[in-house]
């Protein structure tokens, strides 16, 4: 699936070099699956029987691979991401949208993504600004302000917002948020004199 949307998608498009990705230092499997790139490109460029008209090379599907295992790393520099977010791929934006490395300029960026899902993924991330938190509340997909009402790291202003949401659910949902948040007092419980002498008396340690 992810080669395909890496090849369907244009991310295999030359203007998005992986020069890029080399400069950070990776976990073990990223750097073997990099490693296993570019010998394979390299295999690609000297075979001159290979022609354009050919189906996808499968540096094609190893290079999606890897920008995946990258996108959904918690380690990734927000750098990195960045780059991932900008890619013609609404299945990486949501993955880095998730991450909770990735920086507050990015998310904004990402909030106003075509795609519902990533908006959802945004919305969820703890890195969002608040002004962006602010504009989601009133995205035009109950999804995405569902998903916000669910978040219990929301200011209080926000999630009484989404309590009058025109979407019952949402409503229902930021509501039952704001209850877990600020419950209800418990009333404190008066005895008459009968029923307090009745209790079990606490006995006291004798010296």
């Amino acid at each position: 699936m992810h080669s395909k949307i890496l090849h369907n998608e244009s991310l295999s498009d030359s203007s998005f070099t992986y020069d890029y990705l080399l400069q950070w230092d990776w976990p073990e499997h990223i750097e073997m699956l990099l490693r296993r790139l570019i010998w394979a490109r390299l295999a690609e460029l000297s075979d001159d029987r290979k022609t354009s008209a050919q189906e996808s090379d499968p540096s094609d599907h190893l290079a999606a691979k890897v920008c995946w295992m990258i996108a959904v790393n918690p380690n990734t520099h927000c750098a990195v991401l960045d780059v991932l977010a900008s890619l013609n791929s609404s299945a990486f934006a949501e993955r880095v949208a998730e991450n909770s490395n990735a920086c507050a300029e990015t998310l904004m960026r990402l909030s106003d993504h075509p795609c519902h899902h990533v908006r959802c993924a945004v919305a969820d991330n703890p890195n969002s600004p608040v002004t962006v938190i602010t504009k989601l509340a009133r995205d035009d997909h109950a999804d995405v302000r569902f998903a916000l009402a669910e978040n219990h790291n929301l200011p209080l202003e926000i999630l009484q917002i989404l309590g009058e949401d025109e979407n019952c659910y949402v409503a229902s949902r930021a509501n039952r948020t704001l209850q877990r948040l600020n419950p209800p007092a418990v009333s404190h419980i008066r005895f008459s004199k009968q029923q307090a002498d009745a209790l079990p008396m606490r006995k006291r340690a004798s010296r």
